[in-house]
């Protein structure tokens, strides 16, 4: 499913040129080129799992058609931003990503936040999910290259 802003938009690309008709989605201060580069993030990100499908890590499940977390039978209480965060993790399990990709990923392309604000939501989550480690799941943070929620596989 596409997200609603992009249901409204009218995408033309022809020999890199691209026309764009959303009046009320992008801003005429911005390149052509520009908002092209926008619309084609938001069409790849419409490739994650859908929307109501639960996401299950070790033992961690993400729902988000409840917006409900359980790690070990338990529920976990997250704001709607940490809940966003995680989902998207689970739902590329053994990938790193920087800080840059998860603001684009996660927060969006119309963000105001500064790329240390992932550092504080995932001080979150590894507080309020993933503490005490076990379960089969980890969120590492990588030295120069971003973040990766670890899934190790049951044998």
């Amino acid at each position: 499913m596409l997200p609603t802003a992009m249901r409204r938009l009218l995408l033309i690309e022809d020999d890199d040129v691209c026309t764009l008709v959303a009046p009320t989605i992008m801003s005429p201060s911005r390149s052509s080129r520009r908002n092209c580069w926008r619309v084609k993030a938001l069409l790849r990100r419409t490739g994650t799992p859908g929307a109501d499908e639960a996401l299950h890590a070790g033992d961690l499940i993400v729902d988000p058609a409840s917006f409900s977390v359980t790690r070990g039978g338990k529920n976990v209480t997250l704001s709607t931003l940490e809940f966003r965060l995680l989902y998207f993790l689970v739902a590329h399990p053994n990938q790193v990503f920087s800080r840059d990709q998860l603001l684009d990923r996660v927060w969006g392309i119309d963000r105001h936040v500064i790329p240390r604000s992932v550092d504080v939501y995932i001080r979150h989550l590894r507080k309020k999910v993933l503490l005490p480690s076990g379960g089969g799941v980890a969120l590492k943070t990588l030295r120069d290259a971003g973040y990766l929620l670890e899934v190790k596989k049951r044998v």
